[in-house]
């Protein structure tokens, strides 16, 4: 069986380290957070900085500008990010033994920042690969290239994907692949357990 499993939002609960990224590093160009505190989570950096530097200046920053406040944000979230520890389902996840399962993080966040997070939490998990939007040249996953994306990286013949985001489950829905809307307080395990039972009736 492969897993394909989200990193932001649910191998680590990361949220809080991206948002106190946006908001230092906005201050350092006199920007502010506020005008899209309420609508940010699961947009590119690059479109969350462009929504504030459009609110606040009507968009008069140069694209060089615009580049180093991401690239600032993204070097400041990574480090408060590889700080944070796993969540406690998706460790008792990875510490199956009993079943043949390969995971392969399925993720936006850039490759480099995902290895360093593997390196020093995850280092014991049969990892089979890191897709990420890299891999195809994109900043996010959509639909359009959804199945592609799997399609390179599938090394099973039963998949299953662990997701936070509401739009992964509903692509994975869309090409019939079996799903887990992720939140940290359920009892993943038993659900990987439920699926694996499911595959062998």
């Amino acid at each position: 069986m492969q897993i394909f499993i989200d990193f932001d939002g649910t191998i680590v609960d990361s949220k809080l380290a991206h948002h106190d990224a946006y908001i230092d590093t906005l201050a350092i160009f006199d920007l502010d957070f506020n005008s899209v505190k309420d609508n940010w989570f699961g947009k590119t950096t690059k479109e969350v900085v462009e929504k504030v530097v459009g609110d606040q200046f009507g968009g008069d920053y140069d694209k060089k500008t615009i580049d180093e406040i991401c690239s600032n944000k993204s070097s400041l979230a990574r480090n408060n990010v590889l700080n944070l520890p796993p969540n406690k389902n998706i460790l008792e996840i990875f510490n199956i033994s009993d079943l043949d399962v390969v995971y392969t993080i399925f993720s936006n966040s850039s490759k480099e920042s995902i290895t360093k997070y593997i390196e020093k939490h995850l280092n014991f998990v049969n990892l089979g690969a890191i897709c990420s939007g890299q891999e195809l040249h994109l900043s996010k996953i959509i639909s359009a290239h959804f199945s592609e994306m799997v399609n390179k990286f599938r090394v099973a013949d039963d998949v299953l994907f662990i997701d936070d985001s509401a739009d992964i489950i509903k692509m994975c829905m869309d090409f019939n692949y079996p799903s887990i809307l992720y939140n940290k307080d359920m009892d993943l395990k038993n659900e990987i357990y439920s699926y694996n039972y499911s595959l062998r009736r």
